[in-house]
C-alpha cells in the first residue's frame, strides 16, 4: 500500500492476532508508532491483547503508557483489556487497582478481574471478589428470587456462565470440593445459569484430583447431550492417567475399555492400562493386555522418551506399527 491509514494498520494487527501470532502484531504496532502514528482506542485494545496472549509485561506497560497520547480517560473496553493484560502477566494487584478505579463496571470487567485472580493470581481473592459482585448487586432478601430477574435490568450486574467458570477453576486450584458443589448448585438454582461443558469439566477435574474418581466419571457421563461438546478422548485419557497414578484398577479398567472402544487402534490406551495393572501387581492382566497388543501387531523397539502426564513424568518406550513410531507409556 502506497499510503497506510489507521484502519489498514488495525486490520493487519488484528489479522496477526487472529492467527495466533501476537509477536508480529506487536512488531507492527511498534512500526506504526515509529512512523508517528498514535493509533486509536481499537489499536490500543489490539496491542494490549497481544501483550496479554504473549505475557509481555514490559511491552504491555509501554502500551499502557501510550494511552495518554490517544485518550485522557480510560473507557470500559480499554480498562477491561488492561485488567486482562496485567492478570495474564501475573500482576493481578495492578489489575485490581485499575478495576477499583472504574466508575462503571459491567459483567465483562467483573469477569476479567475474577478470572484474573482465579486462573492467574490468588484463587481465594477471586472467590472473595465473586462474593462482592453478588452482594453489590443483590440484597439478602432478593437472593431467592434472582433467578427470575432479567439480566441487565437497571444497574444490576449478575454473574453469568463465564463468572462461574472462574469460580469453579478457583475451587479446583484450591481443592475446595464443598464450595465448588455449592457454587455449581447456585448457578442454576439461584441465578438461572445453565451449566455447560466447561462447568462440568471443572467439577470433574477437581473431584479427580482430590481422589474422588468415581464421582468425576459420573459427572462426565451425565453431561447433557445438548451441550454440543462431545467428550473427547483426551478428557477421558487424563482421568485414566489419574487412575494409574492413584492405582485405581477398577476405574482404570472402566475408562481404558471405554477409550479402546472409541479408538481400538490407539496403542497408548493399551499401554497405560498395562501400567495400571502393573502398579497394582495384577500380572495376569498385564500378560493378557500385552497379548491383545501383540495380536494388533504392536512390537517394541529400542529407545525411550520422557513424557509428562497430569504433572508426573514417565520414561516411555517407543512402539512401532506399520512403520510408524508412536510415543506411549509402559
Amino acid at each position: 500500500m502506497p499510503e497506510r491509514n489507521l484502519v489498514g494498520w488495525n486490520v493487519m494487527m488484528t489479522g496477526y492476532l487472529d492467527s495466533n501470532n501476537p509477536g508480529k502484531c506487536l512488531k507492527l504496532f511498534r512500526e506504526m508508532t515509529h512512523r508517528g502514528l498514535n493509533g486509536n482506542d481499537a489499536t490500543i485494545v489490539i496491542a494490549l491483547t497481544a501483550c496479554a496472549l504473549s505475557a509481555r509485561m514490559k511491552e504491555g506497560k509501554s502500551v499502557h503508557g501510550s494511552l495518554f497520547k490517544v485518550s485522557k480517560d480510560l473507557n470500559l473496553i480499554i480498562s477491561t483489556t488492561l485488567i486482562h493484560m496485567y492478570s495474564r502477566c501475573g500482576r493481578a494487584e495492578i489489575a485490581r487497582l485499575i478495576f477499583d478505579r472504574m466508575s462503571v463496571k459491567n459483567i465483562v470487567c467483573w469477569n476479567a478481574m475474577i478470572l484474573g485472580y482465579c486462573i492467574h493470581g490468588n484463587p481465594k481473592d477471586g472467590l472473595n471478589l465473586y462474593t462482592d459482585l453478588v452482594s453489590s448487586s443483590l440484597k439478602d432478601t432478593e437472593i431467592n428470587c434472582v433467578k427470575n430477574m432479567k439480566r441487565g435490568e437497571g444497574d444490576r450486574v449478575l454473574p453469568d456462565e463465564i463468572t462461574f467458570v472462574g469460580v469453579l477453576c478457583a475451587c479446583a486450584r484450591e481443592g475446595l470440593v464443598a464450595e465448588a458443589r455449592k457454587y455449581f448448585r447456585h448457578m442454576s438454582d439461584l441465578f438461572g445459569v445453565k451449566p455447560n461443558f466447561a462447568h462440568y469439566w471443572c467439577m470433574a477435574n477437581l473431584l479427580a484430583h482430590v481422589g474422588l474418581m468415581q464421582e468425576a466419571v459420573k459427572i462426565l457421563k451425565n453431561i447433557p447431550i445438548e451441550s454440543n461438546l462431545p467428550l473427547s478422548s483426551s478428557l477421558w485419557s487424563e482421568l485414566l492417567g489419574l487412575a494409574r497414578f492413584r492405582r485405581d484398577v477398577v476405574l482404570g479398567e472402566q475408562i481404558a475399555n471405554k477409550l479402546i472402544q472409541q479408538d481400538p487402534e490407539n496403542f497408548w490406551y493399551y499401554l497405560l492400562l498395562v501400567n495400571i495393572y502393573a502398579a497394582a501387581g495384577c500380572w495376569d492382566e498385564v500378560a493378557q493386555t500385552k497379548e491383545r497388543m501383540k495380536k494388533r501387531g504392536m512390537e517394541r523397539v529400542p529407545g525411550v522418551k520422557t513424557f509428562i502426564l497430569c504433572g508426573t513424568s514417565f520414561k516411555a518406550p517407543l512402539l512401532l506399527r506399520t512403520g510408524t513410531y508412536l510415543p506411549v507409556l509402559l
